[in-house]
């Protein structure tokens, strides 16, 4: 079952626009807003549900205390807000309409509409430099610092051989759940900024390093960028990788082999 709680035409004075004007002279935003959260077991108790009078005042607070030029970012930026200060927020639907935009033209209202919510992600952290249980340890709390990343379960660390030919130093891999609020690609920039944070240095591909985070899975989505390919289109032939995501989590769908970690892992072995 799925519970929601739906705040509606909620109208807030502030200033955000493109125009000069807009910056100073303050013009209604309507928000209306879906909460995805758990309230069947409240038993009639505020605190077994989300407070609405909270998320609006956070809302009020949020929409006076900022000035956007665009709803767009205004409603993502909103939405972001309520996923990291309710934590029984699943998933949030925000719509902030501009009814009094600076259009010379009859219409009603003009609104933009950004939905969110926790994303299951896991990734493949790897060291094979100077203190490598250090740099491991320090990424997964890297990780837990974010507000937009909540780190679920780390695998145990395991030591392996290099692999691809290149690296010439055993590594400490490892795996990690975690939900997060942030695309694939902002959470692909997140996970450079640590290997940035550890001093990592790309001379050459699949050598030594500080400190490796591999994005493997993003929910079932599948990506194929420039930046990002996903899933990650060598996990299914490294044991490094398999061994620690399926013991995490043996169940994680990997949906361009159809398959879960744990049977990827089983034929891996086999082989």
């Amino acid at each position: 079952m799925r519970t929601y709680i739906d705040i509606r035409n909620l109208k807030i004075l502030a200033c955000h626009g493109c125009h000069a004007e807009e910056k100073t002279e303050k013009q209604p935003f309507v928000f209306t807003v879906r909460l995805e959260t758990d309230f069947s077991g409240a038993r009639d108790r505020l605190e077994g549900t989300v407070s609405y009078s909270d998320v609006m005042k956070l809302l009020v607070g949020f929409c006076e205390g900022h000035c956007f030029n665009l709803i767009e970012t205004l409603a993502t930026e909103a939405a972001k807000l309520i996923l990291k200060r309710f934590s029984s927020v699943r998933r949030v639907r925000v719509t902030v309409a501009k009814p009094e935009a600076p259009v010379p033209l009859d219409f009603e209202t003009v609104s933009a509409t950004a939905e969110l919510g926790w994303e299951t992600a896991f990734v493949a952290l790897g060291s094979n430099l100077g203190d490598r249980k250090g740099y491991l340890d320090g990424a997964v709390s890297f990780l837990r610092e974010r507000e937009d990343i909540r780190v679920v379960k780390v695998s145990s660390y395991l030591e392996t051989a290099p692999y691809g030919g290149v690296a010439d130093r055993r590594f400490l891999n490892a795996a990690a759940k975690i939900e997060t609020i942030l695309s694939p690609l902002e959470l692909l920039d997140v996970l450079q900024k640590g290997e940035r944070a550890a001093h990592r240095e790309r001379k050459e591909h699949w050598g030594n390093r500080t400190l490796d985070l591999d994005l493997l899975l993003y929910g079932e989505e599948i990506v194929r960028s420039e930046r990002l390919t996903l899933p990650h289109p060598e996990m299914t032939k490294r044991e490094f990788v398999l061994a620690p995501l399926a013991e995490i989590d043996p169940f994680a769908f990997v949906p361009t082999e159809r398959k879960t970690a744990g049977e990827l892992f089983a034929r891996l072995r086999q082989k």
